[in-house]
């Protein structure tokens, strides 16, 4: 039996090689080998279009504790335009306040669960580091804090 790992060695070969790396050979393996690694910034690119996809649809809310008895809950979407709009509203000794909140937003991926999210508004840019929990959980490992979303429809 000759597998792809099985060394092999002809006359026309200048030492023993794994028979997957034999031009005459590599074929018989069948194509389920794994494809070539992708150029460094096409590799970018499809991190980033992950990223931006996995952000788009529904409304991703989350609540963070702002100390002294104040709380923030935002909730945003994230439009496939670059655009993002939601709320935030700041609650704690008994009152209640919210904030629109519309901007532009891009990703930048760093692994296939990881990515920056930058998010531009009137007041300037923030951006945060996203790890993907699930389809439809997210956390900023930073703080521990996790988004959710939900559709709305």
């Amino acid at each position: 039996l000759v597998t792809r790992d099985t060394l092999v060695w002809a006359a026309s070969l200048p030492s023993w090689k794994a028979a997957q790396q034999v031009q005459e050979l590599a074929t018989s393996f069948g194509t389920d080998m794994p494809p070539p690694a992708l150029p460094a910034g096409a590799q970018q690119q499809a991190l980033d279009a992950k990223a931006a996809k996995y952000l788009v649809g529904g409304t991703w809310h989350v609540q963070q504790d702002m100390g002294s008895g104040y709380t923030a809950e935002i909730s945003v979407s994230y439009g496939e335009n670059g655009s993002f709009s939601g709320s935030i509203t700041y609650q704690g000794q008994g009152m209640s306040r919210g904030v629109p909140l519309m901007g532009t937003w891009s990703v930048k991926g760093i692994s296939e669960t990881r990515f920056s999210l930058t998010t531009k508004d009137a007041n300037g840019a923030n951006t945060a580091l996203v790890e993907i929990v699930d389809p439809n959980t997210c956390r900023d490992p930073t703080t521990g804090n996790l988004s959710r979303r939900s559709f709305d429809y």
